[in-house]
């Protein structure tokens, strides 16, 4: 697919990345960086930011991306440990970012509801929340 999306031969898109393994990783890469925390930034809006930032990630090619790799990854261990890695590392910060934000909610639980709440709509139901979405379900979640 990507060879013919870029118009070129499958050989080419080869010895660009070595395996498809190679081009795995490379897209989750590129597929989308979180928000560095601003150091002025109260933690609940930095909480308003990565929500509002994997609410555009899932949607359009993003999310494509993340559907397919997380069928692809249900049958290739190796593909599911980067993804899961990938995830990891972003979940962390929200979790990071959530505990800062409200010290007496259980910041995995809520992190977990936050995240859970975007991809189950856009996974689910195929109506992704919208940026603006983002600070309700951010008072919704933290009573906040």
């Amino acid at each position: 697919a990507i060879a013919s999306r870029a118009g070129v031969a499958r050989s080419s898109v080869y010895r660009h990345w070595g395996s498809v393994r190679d081009v795995v990783v490379s897209a989750l890469d590129a597929r989308s960086t979180q928000p560095p925390p601003q150091a002025t930034q109260p933690p609940r809006e930095r909480v308003v930011a990565i929500v509002a930032h994997l609410i555009e990630a899932l949607d359009g090619p993003g999310g494509s991306l993340a559907i397919a790799l997380a069928g692809a990854a249900e049958a290739d261990p190796e593909l599911a440990r980067l993804h899961h890695a990938d995830n990891a590392r972003r979940f962390a910060a929200l979790v990071g970012a959530v505990s800062e934000a409200a010290p007496d909610v259980d910041a995995r639980l809520a992190a977990s509801a936050l995240a859970g709440a975007v991809a189950y709509r856009r996974l689910l139901f195929g109506e992704p929340l919208t940026t603006p979405d983002a600070e309700p379900l951010v008072a919704t979640v933290l009573g906040v």
